[in-house]
C-alpha cells in the first residue's frame, strides 16, 4: 500500500511537472469520451431501450391511408374502427385514442391537464390494469354516458395525494362533472409524444358515436395489438381485404381509403435508427483517434525519459517496480481525462435534448445511466417489498403493507400475487 500511494505521488508529480502533454492528453480522451458517453445515451434511449409496454412489438398503430394524395398516416373515424374490430381476425382488440387537454378543476387549483381520450379496450393492448377502481366499461363509450375519468398514477399522487379512497370522487373537466373511477400503476407511460400532443396525466372514454353518420369524421388515431403468432405481413394481407370490402359497402366515404400498420417501436424510432448509427460510428472513430493520440504522446514521453529509467534501474528499481509507475500515470491520465469527459458528456446530452426536441420529441427527456437494475434486480427487489409487506400485515399495519405492496406491484408489474394482495388490502380499507 505504501509503494502504491509513492507511485501516485510520483505520478502526480510527473503528470503536474509536465503541463503541456498532461493538457493534451487529458483534453483528448475527455473529448473522445465526452462524444462517445453523450451520442451513446441518445442512441440507448431511442434505439436500445425497449418500449415500456408489454410486448411492444405486438402493438401496432393503424393508420388511414390515401395513396391517390399520398398520405400513409391519416386518422380514422370511429365507425372505421368499429368495422375493423368487429370483421378482423388478427388482433386481440383494435381501438381508438386521442389528445385531450381540459382544464381540471374542483380538487385544487384550477389548470389544464393533458389526458387521453381513450377507446374500448385500449388498456388491455397496452397491457395495464388499474391499481385502484376498473377499467371503462363498453357502455361508457358512448357519448353522453363517458363522464367517468381513471387518473395517472403521477396525477394521483400530486393532485390527490395518494388518496386511496380517491374512485367515486368527482372532478370537474371544462365546468363538467366526471366521476373518477380507477388509478393506473406508475408503470404505465404516455404513448410517445409523436402520436399524442403532450404525455397523458389521466384518461377518459373517447365518447363517439359509431354510426354511418360519423364514419366521414375522420379525427381519431387508433392502435392494436397482433394476436400471437400473427406477423405484422399477414395482419396487412387481411386489412386490405377488409378495407377493400368496406370501399365496395360504403363508396361515398371509403373510395380510395386504405389501412397501413406499422409497429408501435417501427412508429417511434425508425426514421433515425441510420442517422443515429452513423452518428455513432462517426464518435467511435473519434474516441480511436483520441486513443491513438495518446498513446502515441506516451511513447514519445518513454523515450524523453531514458535516462530516468536508465538511472532508477542503477538504483535498484525492478523492471515490474517501473512499468507498475508507467501504468499508474496512465491510470491518473485516464481518470482525469474520465472525470472531465464525463462533465462534458453531461453538458452535451442537456445540449441535444435541447436543440434536438424542437426537431423531435424523441429526444426529449434523454439523460445518462450511470446505474441501472437489471430485471432480474427489479424481481428480487419486488420480492423483498412483497416481504416486507407480508410482514406488516401480520403486524396490523395495514397502510405501511399497502406502501410496500404498492412498490412491489411498481417494480414488477407482472407480480400477480402482489396485484391481488394490494387491491384486497385497497378495499379492505375503503370498507
Amino acid at each position: 500500500m505504501t509503494t502504491l500511494v509513492q507511485d501516485l505521488r510520483y505520478g502526480i508529480r510527473m503528470l503536474a511537472s509536465n503541463r503541456g502533454f498532461t493538457a493534451v492528453a487529458v483534453i483528448s480522451l475527455a473529448l473522445g469520451i465526452g462524444a462517445n458517453t453523450a451520442i451513446f445515451s441518445v442512441v440507448n434511449a431511442i434505439l436500445l431501450k425497449t418500449l415500456p409496454y408489454k410486448q411492444p412489438d405486438r402493438i401496432v398503430l393503424v393508420w388511414g391511408s390515401i395513396p391517390s394524395e399520398g398520405h400513409d398516416r391519416s386518422q380514422v373515424s370511429a365507425t372505421d374502427v368499429a368495422d375493423w374490430r368487429s370483421q378482423n381476425t388478427v388482433f386481440e382488440d383494435v381501438t381508438t385514442y386521442q389528445s385531450y387537454q381540459p382544464i381540471m378543476s374542483g380538487t385544487g387549483d384550477a389548470e389544464r391537464v393533458p389526458g387521453m381520450g381513450v377507446g374500448d379496450g385500449y388498456f388491455k393492448i397496452i397491457g395495464a390494469e388499474p391499481i385502484l377502481g376498473r377499467d371503462f366499461t363498453s357502455e361508457e363509450q358512448i357519448d353522453g354516458k363517458d363522464r367517468v375519468i381513471i387518473l395517472g398514477y403521477g396525477l394521483w399522487q400530486s393532485r390527490f395525494g395518494g388518496d386511496p379512497n380517491v374512485v367515486g370522487n368527482r372532478v370537474l373537466l371544462n365546468g363538467r362533472p366526471h366521476t373518477i373511477v380507477g388509478v393506473m400503476p406508475a408503470t404505465l407511460r404516455s404513448l410517445p409524444s409523436t402520436l399524442i400532443d403532450a404525455p397523458a396525466e389521466f384518461y377518459r372514454p373517447v365518447g363517439e358515436n359509431y354510426d354511418e353518420d360519423s364514419r366521414s369524421g375522420r379525427h381519431l388515431r387508433a392502435i392494436a395489438r397482433l394476436k400471437s403468432g400473427v406477423s405484422l405481413e399477414q395482419a396487412q394481407v387481411e386489412m386490405n381485404v377488409i378495407a377493400s370490402r368496406l370501399e365496395q359497402e360504403h363508396p361515398a366515404h371509403n373510395t380510395g381509403y386504405g389501412v397501413r400498420l406499422i409497429t408501435l417501436p417501427e412508429d417511434t424510432v425508425g426514421g433515425l435508427r441510420p442517422t443515429l448509427l452513423m452518428l455513432l460510428g462517426a464518435v467511435v472513430f473519434v474516441l480511436l483517434i483520441a486513443c491513438a493520440n495518446v498513446g502515441n504522446l506516451l511513447l514519445a514521453r518513454s523515450t524523453a525519459r531514458q535516462k530516468e529509467i536508465a538511472i532508477r534501474a542503477a538504483l535498484g528499481a525492478s523492471r515490474i517496480r517501473l512499468v507498475r509507475q508507467f501504468l499508474t500515470e496512465s491510470v491518473l491520465l485516464a481518470l482525469v481525462g474520465g472525470a472531465l469527459g464525463l462533465l462534458l458528456s453531461v453538458w452535451g446530452t442537456s445540449v441535444i435534448e435541447s436543440i434536438g426536441s424542437r426537431v423531435t420529441p424523441l429526444l426529449s427527456g434523454i439523460a445518462i445511466e450511470v446505474f441501472k437494475l437489471n430485471a432480474e434486480d427489479y424481481q428480487q427487489s419486488s420480492n423483498t417489498y412483497d416481504s416486507l409487506g407480508e410482514a406488516y400485515m401480520i403486524d396490523g399495519n395495514r397502510e405501511l403493507a399497502i406502501k410496500n405492496y404498492q412498490r412491489s406491484v411498481e417494480l414488477d408489474p407482472n407480480n400477480t400475487n402482489g396485484v391481488e394482495t394490494l387491491k384486497k388490502l385497497r378495499e379492505t380499507q375503503r370498507k
